[in-house]
């Protein structure tokens, strides 16, 4: 999670909680917001999460009194992020593991990178069957609203890749959008992120 402030004369004012699941256009939200408005990005509750890929039942159990911090968060801000179809993130997160062994030196780094990107989308936005916040599909070029104002257009992400952007050149691997995704990997699929098909709503 990513909390999104505005600082105003003499305070910092919370204005947006961004939902960052791995691989779902988080970093494209985060870079347009970064050069495009005045808001500044902060840990939420005050906890220091690197990447902001933490689900709420991480910051459950690092927060005390979450439930009341939580509620108190909400009431004052939107909490959002956006989902995508778990083919297509499946093969996001192939390629970017794939990657991972160049960028960091430690095994450690690598392993704890791999299991933040496997996580279903489902653990992002559901604490204990409680719906923890808003959802908008990737791919769909919906305008993810921010605050009053602000709102993200997703029509056009390719301009804001990241430095993953070049992975098919840097290491001999077909483009993603041209992936045909054969049907065992389907099924494997299906099979990790069964809760995610079913509550997002996306095809088999």
């Amino acid at each position: 999670m990513i909390l999104w402030v505005n600082d105003v004369v003499e305070f910092s004012e919370p204005v947006y909680c961004q939902i960052h699941a791995p691989k779902t256009g988080g970093t494209f939200v985060r870079t347009w917001l970064k050069e495009n408005t005045g808001l500044r990005s902060e840990c939420p509750f005050n906890l220091h999460d690197s990447n902001g890929h933490w689900t709420w039942k991480d910051y459950s159990e690092r927060v005390s009194d979450f439930p009341r911090r939580y509620e108190s968060m909400t009431q004052k801000v939107r909490v959002s992020g956006m989902v995508r179809h778990p083919y297509d993130r499946f093969v996001s997160q192939f390629r970017h593991l794939f990657t991972l062994p160049y960028k960091y030196d430690r095994m450690y780094d690598v392993l704890s990178n791999s299991e933040l990107l496997l996580r279903p989308q489902y653990d992002y936005y559901f604490l204990d069957g409680q719906q923890m916040g808003y959802w908008y599909h990737l791919g769909t070029g919906v305008d993810v609203p921010i605050t009053q104002g602000i709102a993200v257009p997703t029509s056009n992400t390719r301009h804001y890749r990241h430095t993953h952007k070049d992975v098919s050149d840097r290491y001999g691997m077909e483009p993603l959008d041209t992936f045909d995704i054969p049907e065992w990997m389907k099924r494997m699929v299906q099979d990790l992120y069964a809760k995610d098909f079913e509550t997002f709503g996306f095809n088999i």
